[in-house]
């Protein structure tokens, strides 16, 4: 919602926004997964500590998974979009690499040094513990 609607650029292009609205589903399908996943595993302790190493390097990877794979569908989808020509899509993906460096970088960071402690405070607030 908030990538569509209050874009600098303006509301994205049809395709563009079905796509965005699309990954967005997908991430959230995706971490639904991963949840299941690492509460089977018994180095994943939300109500002790998730700022081990094996729970940061998953975050890490998924984080700059989820970030590559958006910036270059959106890019892809937009160059066709707004140009519409495949061709445009590389001098657009290369001008913009610097925005995906410092993104990819960033939404990494976020997932190793931010995510962790979120959980950590969501599994307080919702009072969710492994015996439920």
């Amino acid at each position: 919602f908030i990538f569509v609607f209050f874009n600098p650029y303006g509301v994205s292009p049809l395709p563009l926004f079905a796509y965005q609205i699309g990954h967005y589903c997908l991430v959230g399908i995706l971490g639904g997964i991963t949840s299941s996943y690492l509460n089977k595993k018994e180095f994943f302790k939300p109500e002790e500590d998730l700022y081990v190493s094996r729970v940061l390097v998953i975050f890490a990877i998924i984080g700059a998974v989820i970030t590559f794979v958006y910036d270059f569908f959106s890019t892809l989808i937009g160059a066709i979009a707004i140009f519409g020509t495949l061709e445009t899509f590389w001098i657009t993906y290369i001008i913009g690499l610097p925005f995906t460096t410092v993104h990819l970088i960033g939404n990494t960071l976020g997932f190793i040094f931010i995510l962790p402690g979120l959980i950590q405070l969501l599994y307080r607030m919702l009072d969710i513990s492994e015996e439920q």
